[in-house]
């Protein structure tokens, strides 16, 4: 009995994490709050955008880079004047997307790749375009990204 129980429990688990219900299915920081969206006819709006990019210590204008990029779109501030009220991008796209795509930009760009320390400051390089380098404060490496 009580082994049917046990794999009631993980069935159940195991189609929670199919159906995409669990909430930490991309866990990314703890820090890091999870992208709030409100979706229009033909564009998003990132409510979030300021804090986001705060908590993950980067530079507004990079990430914003990053995503017109990744997702091949246009993006512009909600307020030119006040960075705080978000993004709008000129797109339709999941959250779940998102939430990859931000993913993605904290592995490259935020993670230490010796220590796994997440306490990283990135400065872009004198007579280089596109080089930045990160710079880790908790084992003291630097490593270099495009």
């Amino acid at each position: 009995m009580a082994q049917e129980n046990n794999f009631e429990l993980m069935l159940t688990q195991l189609y929670q994490q199919l159906e995409g219900d669990d909430d930490n299915e991309i866990a990314i920081s703890k820090k890091i709050p999870h992208p709030k969206i409100n979706s229009f006819a033909r564009k998003i709006h990132w409510e979030n955008y300021y804090p986001t990019v705060k908590a993950m210590n980067r530079d507004f204008t990079h990430f914003q880079i990053y995503i017109q990029n990744e997702l091949g779109i246009n993006t512009s501030l909600k307020n030119v004047m006040n960075i705080r009220e978000g993004l709008i991008m000129h797109t339709k796209c999941r959250d779940k997307q998102l939430k990859s795509l931000l993913g993605k930009y904290y592995s490259s760009y935020v993670i230490c790749k010796s220590c796994g320390s997440d306490d990283t400051e990135m400065d872009k390089l004198k007579d280089i375009a596109k080089l930045y380098q990160i710079k880790c404060n908790s084992c003291l490496s630097t490593f270099n990204v495009v």
